[in-house]
């Protein structure tokens, strides 16, 4: 099944007119050619002097101030567009990472009490139980932190530091059972995608067997909240792609099929409270969702000429 052209037009008059600006730079990007000194622009209205990101970048939380998971998504970003090592923003970010690491408890956090004064979704609500047990998924963002640490921070990170994160990480992985938290496994998936052929190698001996258990292959799953074949993956040359590839065809289906009639794909879960706030999150989740469909589906030939 192929996406129509029609379809297609439809996703891109939402990303046009509706997305978050930042959104509509990254499809400009990646399917108009424009340089990406668009995306790094809009970007950078999202990032705090202190070189973190926050201001709803994620949108399911709306602090203003800086969080290690929100500068993670930030670098998702950066990484898409492979942005310049030494960009101010990408050295300023690498900067705020250094300065948030928790050496005590070896990790970024991944919750902070401010974000229960703006408004959220409320498995964002934190409270001192919360914070005291962040270490048992201590992958996201931590993980994939230490993958953008290899990616940018060559000029900037000590070698000592990169090479105890990277060991943790991996000593972490191979701990992980099989079956993993769905978010834990996409932040060992991009700390894999970054790091050097022979330590991703390690890396993938682990997460080749953790792909096929944790992601959702069941068709009758894909209309809840759970990890469908096409997030984790994205695009045609992945490693992990034979290994569930029955699934992702039907899942590539799939969604072509359920495209919301506003052009846009929809995100599968609510706040379930807020509606007025949540109104704001769904629209920002829209565009991210369909700019990152669209790459998925032209990945895989899966739009008509």
């Amino acid at each position: 099944m192929k996406l129509s052209q029609a379809a297609f037009q439809r996703a891109v008059r939402f990303l046009k007119t509706q997305a978050r600006p930042l959104d509509r730079a990254l499809f400009e990007f990646e399917f108009e050619g424009v340089a990406r000194g668009g995306v790094l622009s809009e970007l950078s209205k999202f990032q705090n002097p202190d070189g973190g990101f926050g201001h709803g970048l994620e949108p399911d939380y709306r602090l203003p101030a800086s969080t290690p998971l929100a500068t993670s998504v930030a670098f998702q970003f950066l990484t898409r567009i492979q942005a310049p090592e030494d960009h101010p923003l990408v050295v300023s970010g690498i900067r705020y990472f250094l300065s948030s690491f928790d050496s005590k408890r070896h990790l970024w956090q991944r919750l902070v009490l401010e974000m229960n004064d703006h408004p959220h979704a409320p498995w964002w609500t934190v409270d001192s139980k919360r914070l005291e047990t962040m270490e048992e998924n201590w992958a996201n963002p931590s993980a994939e932190i230490v993958g953008y640490l290899h990616r940018f921070g060559a000029q900037g990170v000590p070698i000592e530091f990169v090479s105890s994160a990277t060991d943790q990480a991996l000593t972490r992985l191979a701990a992980e059972p099989v079956k993993m938290e769905s978010h834990d496994l996409l932040a060992y998936l991009r700390l894999a995608e970054l790091l050097p052929d022979s330590l991703r190698a390690k890396a993938n001996e682990k997460l080749l067997l953790a792909v096929p258990a944790t992601v959702d292959q069941d068709e009758g799953a894909w209309s809840g909240y759970g990890l469908r074949p096409s997030w984790v993956v994205q695009l045609a040359d992945s490693p992990f792609a034979s290994f569930i590839r029955p699934a992702l065809d039907r899942n590539l289906d799939y969604e072509i099929r359920t495209q919301g009639e506003d052009g846009a794909w929809h995100p599968f879960w609510n706040w379930g409270s807020d509606p007025e706030n949540w109104k704001i999150a769904e629209r920002d989740w829209k565009g991210f969702l369909t700019a990152s469909m669209l790459r998925t589906l032209r990945s895989f030939g899966r739009i008509e000429s």
